[in-house]
């Protein structure tokens, strides 16, 4: 998910928010002219393939997740290293598949300008794209529904369940006391991956249905283009296209939050690149807090446990002297 959402920031950053940024500071399309014009079959296949394989492996999270509050017992067998390889490898060729006609759209050609009589390698249309299958099949809906459609059910449904299944196990702690705090850390650490899948979840669906709903009016008025809609129809693209952008940018800092072990990568990362980071006794000194924390707690249940083995050994005794 990482690299998905890397190379969608960088592709959208050079070639369409640097397009827009120079346009409005220079006021000329030098910049469009020059490379988006040009890597335009390229932006496209990147982007979508990114976009594409970001949602979908979401979806695998999700349903990871799932498993492992489901079945936990289970979830070491049916989750192994070996199955979240080959559909983590599903999903990124079925999102290249899924976008093989967008990359179609586009293609090179040399154009000669009529007025300066000068010759450009530059994309234009593709004959593909003026295609009835292009256009009222594979932009109105095959597109949709797994752009859309499929991520906002799935990803739906499966938070009800998480939802349900952590809504149930609560209810079951309430009742059940447990003695053993290494239980306790293992309760703590689901709890804190559970609640960074279902952080990323929420805003891939936020981002989905907004895509969804542009979608949706589209087909209203009968076009698989923005600019064929009314003003507002632009306007939910556009915000669309920002929560994506947001999506991608708030999946890094999720994991940063959550992931304790995503945390020392990221810093000895940045360490061995020769970048400052904190030492390792200063990083070290949250973990130390919470060892200490961890320690006490346990020292506590092990007096806790003593007195209650005193008690009931005075109790014993006691009887003994009645009888």
């Amino acid at each position: 998910m990482a690299i998905y959402d890397l190379v969608f920031l960088l592709v959208n950053t050079v070639f369409i928010s640097m397009d827009y940024f120079h346009f409005g500071v220079t006021g000329l399309n030098d910049w469009h002219d020059a490379y988006v014009s040009l890597a335009q079959p390229f932006v496209s296949a990147f982007t979508n393939v990114a976009i594409t394989g970001s949602v979908y492996t979401t979806v695998i999270l999700s349903i990871d997740r799932t498993i492992g509050i489901q079945f936990p017992l289970q979830w070491h067998r049916i989750c192994s290293s070996r199955r979240v390889k080959v559909a983590l490898c599903v999903v990124f060729f079925t999102s290249a598949v899924l976008n093989v006609p967008m990359m179609m759209e586009d293609r090179w050609e040399y154009h000669t300008k009529e007025w300066s009589n000068v010759t450009e390698f530059q994309s234009v249309s593709s004959e593909y794209s003026k295609t009835y299958f292009h256009n009222e099949v594979y932009l109105r809906y095959i597109n949709p529904i797994f752009d859309a459609f499929v991520p906002v059910i799935a990803i739906s449904t499966i938070n009800v369940i998480i939802a349900r299944s952590l809504h149930q196990r609560s209810r079951l702690q309430k009742t059940l006391i447990s003695s053993d705090p290494t239980q306790d850390l293992k309760s703590t650490e689901t709890k804190r991956i559970t609640s960074m899948v279902i952080c990323i979840s929420l805003e891939t669906l936020m981002t989905r249905t907004t895509r969804m709903v542009n979608f949706i009016i589209q087909g209203y008025y009968g076009t698989a283009y923005v600019n064929a809609c009314p003003l507002y129809c632009g306007v939910i693209a556009a915000l669309a296209h920002f929560l994506t952008i947001t999506n991608a940018t708030f999946n890094f800092f999720c994991f940063c939050y959550f992931g304790s072990k995503f945390r020392r990568c990221f810093l000895q990362r940045l360490k061995n690149m020769g970048v400052h980071a904190p030492s390792v006794s200063e990083r070290n000194v949250r973990t130390n807090s919470e060892g200490q924390k961890e320690r006490e707690k346990r020292q506590e249940w092990q007096k806790e446990t003593e007195r209650d083995l005193m008690r009931k050994n005075g109790e014993d005794r006691e009887r003994g002297r009645k009888r």
